[in-house]
């Protein structure tokens, strides 16, 4: 479309390199074909477009000139008319945002010569009259004498340094007018602060002639001067308005500077943490980690460096945390929160609260950010926690003596039986059993040898039963059996077994031994059957019957 219409335009970025241009461009300035590029820098640009321009004399300043047009061009100048080629061009810069800068020119009529004041030396070839009128050239210039005063000027530099159209210049020296200038801003400092940082620049006696340099004006406005000499003892001085330029640097050395603290508060707060954290790269490589990371592996941090994050991890659990993680790096996931086994570097197992963030940079590659909170203290704690209420219930459902289940326990195991044999229409058999000839034992061998007599016993019960079955120590001498889906003769069968393998058996204890008998009182748990202790007295009824009854013998209730 700007093909169309004539408009020659040439992109560069913030970087001054080149973006785009079309092809009117290259109609304008034919010295760019075949030699422009993508990512060129503007000023290989320039060095085409004046080594074209200037004769054997000027070729000398060539970078000079450069750096002039490279400072009107990031000062955003307004626009201005020249020729080149024969043909006269308008050239205007406009920003785009995110991109850079844009350079367009469009043909023009000549303009009208004037008659203002001059700064080439006065015997420049005709043919260039054009280029030497101040009013044609698009920034601030003044002529000085060698005492610096005021020759000529243009009236860019008039509004520049805020001078009436109708104030004569000329004769005055140019810090006076600076230091007018000041004088009239007395909320920025006004003379003073002129004083302090503005004259110093300007009597700098230690700089080298021709070099540039800048100087503060009012209202946080810079400007860029370049001299240049003539034989005459003349100078002529571009004042270029870096003012914009400047601000953008200000602006990117403050946000450069705050991202440094930010980054330097960051650091601090990673290696000062008492928690261990890490950075890692999208395929979990550690970059870097801190003193409490490396402490709770056993590491120092620069020997974690190129591993994994879960190089320190069970095989199982390195699998685990690869899965998580790259739903992490895949934005699955927002966070990561789990409680993580670690290899320690002697070989034992640490526990750690892992919880992870994944940042992206805006490219292809992000970095997760892990930390570790060490939870192996309180792991032992509940470990050891666990096991304590772990006895403690064992110890309650338990008789300490045989280590079978104690009559609380029995209880609600009879009480369970009672509700399957109601559902399931199912019989089971309560056994009531009482050791016949044990207080024989402890009158002749004393307690200790009982309580091995009672141990021996229960273990020769459960030798007979299913594993099914339940036994019990109800207390003394007294066992409770209950025969899982068991009817009377299944559970009178049970019963003679245990009789049989307990008057056959010689408990011995030391150097004596003895025989020993059961007395049983069986009964049935059926549907109809609703109370525990209704069964309980019948049973224990009939092992009353059977003690009666001769001992050592079974008896049905």
């Amino acid at each position: 479309m700007l093909d169309s219409l004539g408009v020659a335009v040439y992109i560069l970025d913030t970087d001054d390199r080149a973006v785009l241009w079309n092809d009117t461009f290259l109609h304008f300035f034919p010295e760019h074909a075949g030699h422009v590029a993508i990512g060129e820098h503007y000023s290989e640009n320039l060095r085409r477009f004046y080594a074209l321009r200037l004769d054997e004399d000027e070729v000398q300043f060539i970078d000079e000139y450069i750096e002039r047009s490279i400072t009107r061009h990031r000062s955003d100048h307004p626009p201005y008319v020249f020729r080149h080629r024969e043909r006269w061009v308008r050239v205007a810069v406009h920003p785009l945002d995110g991109v850079g800068k844009m350079r367009a020119w469009t043909e023009v009529p000549m303009p009208q010569r004037r008659s203002r004041g001059f700064f080439l030396p006065a015997n420049a070839p005709p043919e260039l009259a054009h280029l030497t009128s101040m009013e044609n050239m698009p920034d601030p210039i003044v002529v000085l004498d060698r005492n610096n005063i005021i020759v000529s000027c243009n009236d860019l530099f008039r509004s520049l340094y805020e001078v009436p159209p109708e104030q004569d210049l000329a004769g005055q020296a140019l810090e006076k007018l600076i230091q007018s200038l000041w004088q009239r801003h007395p909320e920025e400092g006004g003379g003073e602060h002129y004083e302090k940082a503005v004259r110093p620049i300007l009597q700098d006696d230690k700089r080298f002639a021709g070099v540039a340099y800048e100087v503060p004006l009012p209202k946080n406005r810079w400007v860029r001067i370049v001299e240049q000499r003539s034989r005459e003892g003349l100078r002529t001085c571009v004042h270029f308005d870096i003012t914009r330029y400047n601000r953008e640097r200000q602006a990117l050395e403050l946000a450069e500077s705050q991202a440094r603290a930010q980054e330097a508060r960051f650091r601090a707060v990673i290696e000062r943490s008492p928690v261990g954290m890490s950075i890692a790269s999208d395929d979990g490589t550690i970059l870097e980690a801190n003193e409490a990371y490396g402490r709770f592996l056993g590491y120092a941090p620069g020997e974690l460096i190129g591993k994994k994050l879960w190089d320190f991890m069970e095989p199982e659990e390195a699998r685990s945390a690869r899965a998580v993680m790259a739903e992490l790096v895949t934005g699955k996931s927002l966070s990561l929160e789990r409680e993580t086994r670690f290899i320690h570097r002697d070989g034992s197992l640490r526990w750690a609260l892992q919880s992870a963030v994944h940042f992206s940079n805006g490219g292809s590659d992000g970095e997760m950010i892990s930390q570790l909170q060490d939870l192996t203290a309180r792991k032992h704690a509940e470990s050891e926690r666990d096991a304590l209420l772990s006895d403690l219930a064992y110890r309650a459902a338990h008789d300490g003596l045989t280590g079978l289940p104690n009559r609380t326990a029995f209880e609600d195991a009879l009480s369970s039986a009672m509700k399957a044999a109601q559902a399931g229409n199912r019989p089971h058999a309560l056994c009531f059993i009482d050791l016949d000839g044990f207080k024989g034992v402890n009158d002749a061998a004393g307690h200790v040898a009982g309580d091995q007599v009672l141990r021996m016993v229960a273990a020769t019960l459960k030798q007979h039963i299913r594993p099914m079955d339940f036994l019990a120590r109800l207390g003394g001498d007294e066992f409770g059996l209950i025969l899982y889906d068991a009817d009377l003769d299944s559970g009178i069968a049970c019963v003679s077994t245990l009789i049989k393998a307990i008057s056959t058996t010689n408990f011995v204890w030391s150097d004596r031994s003895f025989v020993l008998g059961l007395s049983v009182g069986v009964t049935e748990v059926t549907n109809q059957d609703l109370s525990i202790d209704r069964l309980l007295r019948r049973a224990d009824e009939a092992c009353y019957r059977a003690k009666r009854a001769g001992r050592n013998l079974a008896v049905v209730a």
